[in-house]
């Protein structure tokens, strides 16, 4: 059984409580911070499930002057256990069955030519630093492989507090328009980075934006940092026109 146990990987939550909880009208937020649990890739149903927890369709609706946190962290441990004992069941029925991340190893795209990156300068405010990367992409296939190569391309990047936060939007040849995003730990970021995607009209495009937090929170004005390196990266790319001062 692929429980979680002193010898398997452990389980990462973020949670943000809102001011004055448990007395607020607003719900706290969770999220799954692992990338992967017992080598098996975290995908985006699993994380969604945990996003919503304390909504009113989650696990553990929220109320008012109602503590939730260590119910909310419990379900959420659940949760995960579910996941990975579907993941366990399906490989043991077909002996071939792979996650994401072996399946990515797999297979090739000859497409992909990581010398198209490109790099933002590196932003620093108040000891965080924000580096973007932006390359066209011709299929959301590619997507893993890119962040695959930003993380093994960079130990930095590794040890960064959120390495890849990112959004991705491609239309493949049948004219469907795929699209994501993913925080990475940094709640909302990754649908700012979405919505500037949408704001440029950007198709076949990959941007992913690496945070290192210095130690002082910066409150909204990162997104503002995010969302410029991300455009830095994006026009050094060649993917939109240069920036306007």
């Amino acid at each position: 059984m692929p429980l979680l146990d002193s010898s398997h990987d452990s389980i990462k939550l973020q949670v943000e409580l809102p001011a004055n909880y448990p007395n607020t009208d607003t719900a706290p937020k969770m999220q799954l911070v692992n990338r992967t649990i017992n080598g098996r890739s975290v995908d985006q149903h699993i994380r969604s499930e945990i996003d919503r927890t304390f909504t009113s369709s989650g696990s553990v609706p929220w109320s008012r002057n109602v503590p939730v946190l260590f119910q909310g962290l419990d379900c959420a441990y659940e949760t995960v256990q579910n996941w990975l004992l579907v993941q366990h069941e399906a490989a043991e029925t077909n002996p071939n069955h792979q996650d994401s991340s072996s399946a990515c190893a797999s297979v090739s795209y000859p497409k992909l030519d990581f010398r198209n990156m490109a790099l933002s300068d590196i932003i620093v405010e108040r000891k965080s630093e924000f580096l973007g990367h932006a390359i066209r992409i011709s299929s959301p296939d590619e997507v893993p492989h890119i962040l695959k190569h930003i993380l093994e391309s960079d130990k930095r990047i590794q040890r960064a507090t959120h390495p890849t936060i990112y959004a991705w939007i491609c239309r493949t040849p049948d004219g469907v328009l795929h699209h994501d995003c993913d925080d990475d730990g940094e709640a909302a970021a990754g649908g700012r980075l979405a919505h500037l995607l949408s704001l440029l009209e950007i198709e076949n495009a990959l941007v992913v934006v690496t945070r290192w937090f210095g130690g002082i929170l910066l409150g909204p004005e990162r997104f503002k940092h995010i969302n410029r390196a991300a455009r830095d990266a994006l026009t050094k790319a060649g993917i939109i026109g240069p920036m306007t001062k």
